[in-house]
């Protein structure tokens, strides 16, 4: 018998020992992966070589608390966020473009990084989520603003990290009132520097026209700022000598040839 509850596809369970009583007892409704719960073809598929019966039973949903489906050619990832336990995700290098995993209110490390079509994650009651890595992605706009809006609120004594930018042919990109909403959350939004990450301090450094990009224009912007003495911001000071001079507009230039 199939019960459908809230658009979630279950499986009454009929299983008796010889005494006649029922063996799935404390089990009495399963996760069926079926196409309902799972709709993407490649993750059903793998949830299915998991689990061979066709479906989790309560226990199994309460015990898998890892996955690693990583460079499986997911498109669809619906129906993770039914597997409520899970503290570890791991889904990069798919071709997903939306993740909402509203369900997984255990999740402590998301790894979604190198999903080059994904412009669009959402974590909203993932209460316990500490460790968030997304680089290499397509996150922009309005889609980064979801992402830093859905960030659960941490502590200054226990605070997540946000692994948001790589070195190189980056496609996110975040401004610095995002880098801001997330740090008023605790979050440090970490961005990739050859072989270590830094911390981005409510700013891009090389940024200077604050759009959340490093690129030419903002060799330009620094060049003009520095012909007509005006005051250049922060960011203008590319490489951290506390001062903002034509060296930094060689560095800037360095940057922007290297990504």
């Amino acid at each position: 018998m199939t019960v459908l509850l809230a658009a979630v596809s279950v499986h009454a369970a009929t299983d008796y020992d010889q005494s006649g009583n029922d063996t799935n007892v404390n089990n009495r409704y399963n996760l069926m992966l079926d196409q309902n719960n799972f709709p993407g073809y490649n993750l059903r598929v793998y949830m299915n070589s998991l689990y061979p019966k066709g479906y989790m039973t309560q226990d199994e949903v309460n015990s898998l608390t890892s996955l690693t489906v990583s460079s499986k050619n997911i498109y669809n990832m619906k129906g993770v966020e039914l597997l409520t336990a899970l503290q570890r995700l791991d889904c990069q290098n798919n071709p997903i473009t939306q993740l909402n995993l509203s369900g997984c209110t255990s999740l402590t490390t998301l790894d979604c990084s190198y999903c080059s079509s994904l412009t669009s994650l959402n974590v909203q009651g993932c209460s316990a989520l500490k460790t968030l890595s997304v680089y290499q992605n397509r996150i922009t706009g309005s889609g980064m603003t979801t992402l830093v809006n859905s960030l659960p609120t941490r502590s200054a004594t226990d605070m997540g990290t946000l692994n948001v930018l790589w070195d190189t042919d980056e496609g996110n990109a975040i401004t610095a009132d995002q880098i801001t909403v997330a740090s008023s959350k605790y979050w440090l939004c970490r961005q990739r520097d050859n072989y270590s990450w830094i911390v981005l301090t409510g700013y891009l450094i090389g940024d200077v026209n604050g759009d959340g990009q490093v690129n030419i224009s903002d060799v330009v912007l620094l060049s003009n700022i520095l012909l007509n003495s005006d005051t250049p911001p922060a960011a203008a000071d590319v490489n951290g000598d506390g001062q903002v001079n034509i060296s930094d507009v060689i560095y800037l230039i360095t940057l922007v040839l290297e990504n």
